[in-house]
């Protein structure tokens, strides 16, 4: 699944999957204008085949981290929300990442430096998408994901 989704935050009082799914699909409408290259019909290619570009562009990068912004994972400042990190961790993998797990995870890509956000939100993404090789998503998160 689009490890934008993985990344892409939202916030921990959203409780079900459903829900932050919703959350992310908005917020990425939200973000649509700023960065007109990046579509709807674009983002479903990426969940369908569950792959992210090799090489993505400046404006998919600088997507995302609206996105995060959107949804409060990362602050107007570029910095990180832990708690949320960890929360989304668990729930986009249905529960298989246990919170220490995800407590793990999160502390293995948190740290990440870029003075440039977009940059930022990548690595985090490249580091993140290596930590949740062992796991599954689950298909609750992502409501327009396609089997």
């Amino acid at each position: 699944m689009l490890a934008l989704v993985a990344f892409l935050f939202v916030a921990s009082c959203y409780a079900a999957p459903q829900e932050m799914g919703s959350h992310v699909y908005e917020a990425e409408g939200d973000c649509f204008d700023a960065f007109p290259s990046i579509t709807r019909d674009y983002l479903e290619g990426l969940k369908k085949v569950k792959k992210l570009p090799e090489n993505p562009t400046r404006d998919f990068k600088c997507f995302i981290t609206c996105v995060g912004k959107k949804i409060e994972a990362m602050s107007a400042n570029g910095e990180f929300d832990f708690d949320t990190l960890k929360e989304i961790t668990v729930l986009i993998t249905g529960g298989e990442a246990t919170h220490d797990d995800a407590h793990k995870m999160v502390s293995n890509c948190f740290d990440v430096e870029h003075d440039d956000d977009c940059e930022k939100a990548w690595k985090y993404i490249e580091c993140k998408i290596e930590e949740l090789k062992p796991y599954k998503f689950s298909k609750g998160f992502c409501p327009t994901c396609h089997e």
